[in-house]
């Protein structure tokens, strides 16, 4: 697996294979909901994947 450093979270732990891992991490709009992002990593080492839902209201704001 081909992993863009842009995208990715290094030194996080995986919770199912509990190592140390490189997760890949995507983010898109969620398809129903314009206001919703679906976040997903996926660890390269076990390969499974996580995903939850944040909602952009819900976020907090940066350099104000």
């Amino acid at each position: 697996m081909i992993i863009n450093p842009e995208n990715a979270l290094l030194d996080s732990a995986c919770p199912c294979c509990e190592r140390t891992a490189v997760f890949e991490l995507k983010v898109m709009p969620e398809m129903y909901d314009p206001q919703q992002l679906m976040v997903v990593v996926k660890c390269h080492f076990c390969e499974t994947t996580f995903n939850d839902f944040v909602r952009i209201n819900e976020m907090e704001v940066c350099g104000e």
